[in-house]
């Protein structure tokens, strides 16, 4: 594809998913695509992601929604001449479901004290973030180290750097089959008149995750609270039983509102497949001082999907209250029909204790613990589920068990029995 042929597949596909923009809520409501821009931009590049994008439409879900954003609003020009506008400025730009850096605009650069990385209000306007041209490989948090030859882009968080033009779309693809899963990715491909497969694209993973979750030998912060099903709050410290020694959390994804959406009643899959796992556990450990609980976490980025309304989980909504309680309903339905294997439920009716925070964040944590049940190496959206051994007093005693990958590879990172031994050295060490 030549410049000038890119020029006519950018223009065309802004034609067909240019709509007037509007917040990201979720992809079924259409996959919300922000292109920020700059004079300049690489055409191919441009051209490149947005034929994927245009190509995604995973079964009964929207189109993709896609809107142009420069600094200030203004019509920008691309390589090979072509004027992109109307544009958005981007301080009013909506959020969107992924952020497409195409070209940086002098008054965004990405600076940070630390090290290069992507600032922070880029960061906020979108969960995914593609960022095009191989100097970004730094901004994803490379630390400078030598890229791969071959390597067609670099992924760190959320943050997805591609090494240029030609392996744009690569990028664009890796982010379809994570927000939408393998098929759309491969489907998507096929309209671009190309194949898929993740295994075959040279990329590296930067595990560096998006927490500041707890370290072994750390304690979780003294007022870390969730909420009962009456709506009262509770030290999660205070759960702990006067013969217990050993206090095992699993966050997990509770209760889906809408009849066939995620998995036997729960949101989120792999938490449905983790609780025979956990089941296990809690029959061998039955006559031992270990106390299990399960906090139960809300679908906050794909509310509607699941049947909430759009935003209501966040605390100053004003339907907060009635979705909180639409979600301790629908968690209660799925533990009545034998899907949960805990006595008792709370909730982190806001997904405070699995927040991505910066890493860079300051230590000790809040002491909310706003963060520290993510773990420090988590990428995923959610962190769904993951457990955590702790000691009675809440001291950290073995690493974070989580990213069990049910749902759609059967990638798994711990088994059963590692899970049981972790608990096993636990009570040990405990004098149990």
């Amino acid at each position: 594809m030549n410049a000038r042929g890119a020029s006519i597949v950018v223009a065309l596909a802004l034609a067909t998913c240019g709509e007037e923009p509007r917040d990201a809520t979720d992809p079924a409501d259409g996959l919300g695509v922000g292109i920020l821009v700059a004079d300049g931009v690489d055409d191919i590049a441009l051209a490149r992601v947005l034929g994927v994008f245009t190509s995604v439409t995973p079964t009964g879900e929207s189109p993709p929604r896609a809107h142009l954003i420069s600094a200030r609003g203004e019509p920008v020009v691309t390589r090979a001449g072509l004027t992109l506008g109307p544009t958005i400025a981007f301080e009013s730009a909506p959020a969107a479901d992924v952020l497409v850096v195409a070209a940086v605009p002098d008054e965004l650069a990405f600076r940070s004290e630390r090290r290069n990385t992507f600032d922070h209000r880029v960061r906020a306007k979108a969960r995914w973030t593609i960022a095009l041209g191989a100097p970004t490989f730094e901004f994803a948090g490379y630390d400078g180290a030598t890229v791969p030859d071959a390597t067609a882009f670099v992924v760190a968080d959320h943050v997805v750097a591609s090494a240029g033009g030609s392996s744009a779309d690569d990028a664009a693809l890796f982010v379809v089959e994570h927000v939408f899963g393998e098929r759309s990715a491969i489907d998507a491909a096929t309209r671009c008149g190309r194949s898929w497969s993740l295994d075959r694209v040279r990329h590296v993973v930067l595990r560096a995750g998006d927490g500041v979750g707890l370290r072994v030998g750390e304690s979780l912060p003294s007022d870390a609270s969730v909420q009962g099903a009456d709506g009262g709050a509770r030290r999660i410290l205070d759960l702990v039983g006067p013969t217990d020694r050993v206090l095992v959390l699993c966050v997990y994804g509770g209760g889906s509102a809408k009849p066939g959406a995620g998995k036997a009643g729960l949101w989120c899959e792999d938490s449905f497949f983790e609780m025979a796992n956990v089941r296990h556990a809690i029959a061998r450990f039955a006559e031992r001082p270990v106390r299990f609980v399960g906090i139960a976490c809300p679908p906050i980025f794909h509310d509607e999907k699941f049947g909430y309304a759009a935003g209501s989980f966040a605390a100053e909504h004003p339907q907060h209250a009635a979705t909180v309680a639409r979600f301790v309903e629908a968690t209660r339905a799925a533990q009545d029909a034998g899907v949960l294997p805990f006595s008792d439920l709370w909730f982190d009716p806001t997904l405070r204790l699995m927040r991505a925070v910066k890493t860079d964040a300051p230590r000790p944590l809040a002491p909310d613990g706003t963060g520290a049940l993510r773990a420090p190496d988590e990428v995923q959206t959610y962190g769904t589920p993951t457990l955590w051994i702790l000691d009675r007093d809440g001291k950290v005693l073995a690493p974070p068990f989580f990213c069990n990958n049910w749902e759609k590879d059967r990638e798994l990172r711990f088994t059963a029995r590692e899970l049981e031994d972790g608990i096993e050295a636990a009570l040990a060490r405990s004098g149990s």
